[in-house]
C-alpha cells in the first residue's frame, strides 16, 4: 500500500521495485542457505550457456514465459533449493532476456547476503585453499565480503581472470602471452 502511493518516475520503476523486493524476500526465505541459493543461480546461469539448445528456447520470443518458467522447473525439479527454483522460475517469466534477468537475480541475492560476487576463471580447479586466500584477498581489496564462483577455463592456460562488479583483473597466462604478442 505504502509503495503505490509513493510517486515515481516512471511506472516501471513500481514493478521494478516490487520485483526486487520479492527477489530479496526469497532469498532470505532461504536463511542460511542463502549462499547455497547464490551457488545454485549461478550453477544454473552455467548450465544454460553450456546447452545451447535449452538456451536457444529460453530466448525464443514466440514462447510464452510460463512456457518457459515450466520448462525451467522441470529441468531444475528436486535439483535446487525451493529459493532457487522459484528465482529462477522469475528470470523466466521476466520480460528481459533470460540470461540478463538471471544476472539481475545473483546480484539482489548476493546484495541481500552483503556480498560482491566475484566470478574467477580458472585453468584448473583451485583448492580450499587457494580459495580462501583468494576471498581473503579480494574482501581486503574491496573493503566487504566476497562470494566467489569459479569457473575452470582452459584456454587460459594458467592463472585467473577475475570479474567483481564492472572490474576485471586479468593475470591469465593467455592474457600475458596476448600482450607480448
Amino acid at each position: 500500500k505504502e509503495a503505490v502511493q509513493q510517486r515515481w518516475t516512471s511506472s516501471r520503476d513500481l514493478a521494478g521495485v516490487l520485483e526486487e523486493l520479492g527477489i530479496q524476500a526469497l532469498v532470505r526465505s532461504a536463511g542460511a542457505q542463502g549462499p547455497q541459493v547464490s551457488d545454485e543461480l549461478f550453477a544454473v546461469g552455467q548450465l544454460i550457456d553450456a546447452n545451447p539448445d535449452l538456451r536457444d528456447v529460453l530466448s525464443d520470443p514466440a514462447r510464452s514465459p510460463d512456457d518457459k518458467a515450466a520448462l525451467l522447473s522441470s529441468v531444475l525439479d528436486g535439483k535446487v533449493l525451493d529459493s532457487t527454483q522459484r528465482l529462477v522460475g522469475q528470470a523466466g517469466r521476466s520480460s528481459e532476456p533470460f540470461g540478463r534477468a538471471l544476472d539481475t537475480i545473483q546480484r539482489v541475492a548476493a546484495d541481500v547476503q552483503d556480498e560482491l560476487l566475484a566470478v574467477v576463471h580458472t585453468a584448473r580447479p583451485l583448492g580450499t585453499t587457494e580459495i580462501t586466500r583468494l576471498t581473503q584477498a579480494l574482501g581486503k581489496a574491496y573493503a566487504a565480503s566476497v562470494h566467489l564462483h569459479v569457473v575452470e577455463d582452459k584456454d587460459l592456460i594458467g592463472g585467473l581472470r577475475v570479474e567483481i562488479g564492472d572490474d576485471v583483473i586479468d593475470g591469465s597466462v593467455a592474457s600475458k602471452l596476448d600482450n607480448a604478442r
